[in-house]
């Protein structure tokens, strides 16, 4: 947008469904019940059906990851190196 108020692109809806805040899953329920699905073992594609599915949103691969990324910092920010290290051989032994 410059000084005068006029944007110097098209605006679209595909343009505003690709912004990331209007992509992200910010429903608290929805972030808990991705977390089940993960640590019940479902694939990253599953999880993005479920979202969209539940959210009407045009989440992407890499929203998913972010947010499995985000639950995977929480739970270890509680835990001991030596806790750590054993979740993560279990998470490369299965």
């Amino acid at each position: 947008m410059s000084a005068s108020g006029v944007h110097n692109h098209r605006l679209t809806k595909e343009l505003w469904e690709s912004y990331a805040e209007n992509r992200a899953v910010k429903d608290v329920h929805l972030t808990n019940d991705g977390e089940v699905l993960h640590k019940a073992g479902a694939n990253v594609k599953g999880i993005l059906q479920y979202l969209r599915e539940h959210t009407g949103r045009k989440t992407t691969l890499k929203d998913v990851h972010n947010m499995i990324q985000r639950i995977r910092c929480k739970q270890s920010s509680n835990q001991t190196d030596a806790e750590r290290a054993f979740a993560l051989l279990d998470e490369l032994c299965s």
